[in-house]
């Protein structure tokens, strides 16, 4: 029992990594998952990650030796290969009993193959129960031999209550013995089932990181196409500028010499806009004069207006009063009519 309860504490980072993926792999392969999957710690969890099993193993010596329920990792070919004698020499013995052994403990993986963890657990509790299965013999055996060296010398109903209390003593630790062997066989099952789970977590993360990588790759396949276009794309930019800069130096030449000539041209224009400055001045002051006398003949102008604007006013007032005067006359001269005409209708 205490066997079987060390074998269930070990690290489950003392499983072989072809167990893990359930493929075998060969060295090269695990040099490469080595490099690309980090070694986590079983305590710290995603906390502590390590790049190789080494730096795993000083960091659980270091870190966590004191915690319970630890149990130091040991070879590989320690817990897996290498048996004691006196494991070979029970097996040797019992090599036809575990042959009619329980068909519970036949114990194997998701794939169909035994692993050698699996395997030694196996082994382990075939031992407990034959050995068990042989004390129990044993123990008949001397309870008959110390029942008949009795039978002579004690009481009857004595003897029988005695051996009644034996035989309970007996069935009571075979019973303990099968709730024993039912808990290894518990034990079992639930190891082979965390087993499994840990194999299908770490094909799901080889698998994740391998299309992770595939991606990589894809991702770094289309940088180096890109960066090969963008270099073909400068080598044709700096074409492009060479002959640009070629051209701007043509120009450049072309506009100095027509910037020579304008030069020319603008000393000739400012020669021509000085004599024209000279003649514009003589006559502007000329047309000043002009304006200064024309001034005169408007102010003279304008006051000869203002008396025609009067005259012009008393002669509307005139024929204003002219007007009222003759449509008094014509008023008179109606009314006369009309006299006239009733006199002439009267004689008629």
């Amino acid at each position: 029992m205490e066997k079987s309860s060390k074998k269930l504490k070990l690290d489950s980072e003392a499983i072989p990594s072809n167990m893990k993926s359930g493929d075998p792999l060969d060295v090269g392969d695990l040099d490469y998952l080595n490099d690309i999957i980090p070694y986590r710690c079983p305590k710290c969890r995603d906390e502590r990650k390590f790049s190789s099993l080494s730096d795993l193993r000083l960091h659980l010596d270091k870190n966590h030796s004191y915690q319970v329920g630890y149990v130091r990792p040991r070879a590989r070919m320690q817990v897996f290969d290498a048996k004691s004698e006196k494991t070979k020499e029970n097996n040797s013995i019992n090599e036809g009993k575990r042959k009619t052994s329980s068909p519970r403990l036949e114990i194997r993986s998701s794939d169909g193959r035994s692993s050698p963890l699996l395997l030694s657990f196996k082994e382990d509790a075939r031992i407990l129960e034959s050995q068990l299965r042989a004390a129990k013999e044993a123990e008949m055996r001397n309870k008959e031999r110390s029942y008949h060296r009795k039978t002579g010398h004690v009481n009857e109903s004595g003897t029988i209550d005695s051996l009644h209390q034996k035989l309970m003593f007996s069935r009571n630790q075979q019973w303990k013995a099968e709730e024993a062997l039912y808990s290894i066989d518990s034990v079992l099952d639930n190891l082979e089932k965390s087993v499994e789970m840990r194999f299908r977590d770490q094909r799901c993360v080889i698998s994740d990181l391998a299309s992770s990588l595939d991606n990589r790759d894809e991702q770094l396949s289309q940088a180096n196409l890109t960066l090969k276009s963008l270099q073909k794309e400068r080598q044709k930019l700096m074409r492009e500028t060479q002959e640009v800069l070629q051209q701007s130096e043509i120009k450049n030449e072309r506009l100095k010499f027509e910037l020579e000539r304008r030069d020319d041209v603008l000393h000739s224009v400012k020669s021509q806009l000085q004599d024209l400055r000279v003649k514009t001045k003589e006559s502007i002051r000329l047309r000043d004069n002009e304006l200064l006398l024309t001034k005169d003949r408007v102010h003279h102008l304008e006051l000869e207006k203002e008396t025609l604007l009067r005259d012009v006013e008393e002669l509307m007032r005139a024929s204003d009063q002219d007007s009222v005067h003759l449509k008094q006359a014509l008023g008179t001269k109606e009314r006369q009519l009309k006299l006239v005409n009733n006199e002439l209708l009267k004689i008629r």
